[in-house]
């Protein structure tokens, strides 16, 4: 008996004629599957060279997002301590869990909110083009972040299913995606849960937050959602992917019609989080 490695699938077969063929036709099917993506990846990479996207100087492949280790070490990692409710990073040592003064007095209806990265002025300007110029490149980047954080959540073996925050869809059709939807059906897929795209929807088109305060930004998302699909989350612990957090308030108001749609839990990840607000 002999074994074929081809990478990814091992076969192990006898040497006789039927068999033979076999080996052929896997071997011929292995050639065409990488032709393909040979044909598939050329384009690709006379649009973006396998170079870095931000620094336009070290080596990056379309697997890395097309962003060097360099500059991705340039992005702050949020590490503890961190607020336990709204996961807003603090300096110094604190080594029990605790709420920031943001959240006294404020009712959240997530149990707790945690994000991957500062959102800083490379983030911010990755999350643009990602967002607003349709570098989707940016993709396994992203992933590999979320899922980086994600990989030590004291409530990753509690989620059911993972939600994106939705854009109404005037906005989307004007996008022609959801950055949200992207994200979290990669993370769904990495944590291998289901992925409910249209449980949530978003039907108010409210102004962007961008310049609003706090009590501004609760108020303009009051009433934008509600729960179309609630039989899929009844009872289920849920995981809400977004990707900027800043005071909270459009995951707040999403965890809210959840809850009162039958959802037991609701955490919130997100890739970046502010900290001007």
């Amino acid at each position: 008996m002999l074994v074929l490695d081809l990478g990814w699938i091992k076969v192990f077969y006898y040497q006789d004629r039927e068999e033979s063929e076999l080996v052929s036709r896997i071997l011929h099917l292995k050639n065409l599957t990488d032709t393909c993506r040979t044909w598939i990846e050329a384009p690709l990479r006379l649009i973006f060279p396998d170079v870095c996207q931000v620094c336009m100087d070290a080596a990056a492949s379309a697997g890395e997002g097309y962003v060097c280790e360099r500059c991705v070490g340039s992005l702050r990692r949020i590490q503890s301590p961190f607020c336990r409710r709204c996961g807003l990073p603090f300096d110094g040592e604190i080594s029990s869990g605790f709420e920031c003064p943001n959240c006294h007095g404020v009712r959240f209806f997530f149990e707790s909110a945690k994000s991957s990265v500062v959102a800083n002025t490379l983030m911010l300007d990755l999350l643009h083009r990602f967002k607003y110029q349709g570098c989707l490149w940016l993709e396994p980047l992203f992933e590999r972040l979320f899922l980086e954080m994600l990989s030590n959540d004291h409530m990753r073996q509690n989620w059911d299913c993972v939600l994106p925050v939705p854009l109404h869809s005037v906005r989307q059709r004007e996008r022609g995606y959801n950055q949200s939807a992207l994200l979290a059906e990669k993370v769904a897929s990495g944590l291998d849960l289901p992925f409910y795209g249209k449980v949530l929807k978003r039907i108010a088109p409210t102004p962007s937050q961008t310049m609003l305060n706090r009590s501004e930004r609760a108020e303009n998302v009051a009433n934008a959602f509600c729960v179309t699909g609630d039989k899929a989350v009844t009872s289920k612990c849920v995981l809400l992917i977004d990707d900027v957090l800043t005071t909270g308030a459009t995951t707040n108001a999403c965890a809210k019609v959840l809850l009162k749609a039958g959802v037991r839990v609701v955490s919130v990840r997100t890739l970046a989080r502010g900290l001007g607000i």
